[in-house]
């Protein structure tokens, strides 16, 4: 997935004047490269800290879906994955440890349970490390 697709799902206004590509600012690409990345992502997770709708409870949960429909038994197994990502990476850095994720949805995610999680992006990976200050 794109950084432009990532921004769109999560919300985040982003536009051509702030991408390498210097493209028209009336365009709609999918390859938006931030022309700082590390400020642009710091800006990103600072939107996401002030705009994460606060999670219920503790941790993420699936609502149980009874059907016989197959789509509908493969999208809760979707699901069910997701919320157990974002549940282990909200154990991991509530345990001290450091936890990795790969889209802004994920961190979005976290960020409602944890708002006072730290994030760094970390390129080599294409990954935010997250972690809680002690």
């Amino acid at each position: 997935m794109s950084l432009h697709s990532e921004l769109d799902n999560v919300k985040i206004e982003h536009d051509c004047s702030q991408c390498i590509y210097n493209y028209s600012a009336d365009c709609s690409c999918d390859r938006f490269v931030p022309k700082d990345m590390a400020t642009f992502l710091d800006n990103v997770v600072n939107t996401l800290v002030k705009t994460a709708e606060p999670g219920k409870g503790k941790k993420m949960r699936m609502p149980e879906y009874a059907s016989d429909n197959l789509y509908t038994r493969l999208m809760t197994s979707v699901k069910r994955h997701y919320v157990m990502i974002i549940n282990d990476a909200i154990s991991e850095i509530r345990k001290g440890r450091k936890a990795y994720l790969y889209c802004l949805e994920e961190l979005r995610d976290v960020i409602s349970y944890e708002p006072s999680v730290m994030v760094r992006y970390v390129p080599d990976f294409l990954a935010y490390e997250l972690w809680l200050e002690k």
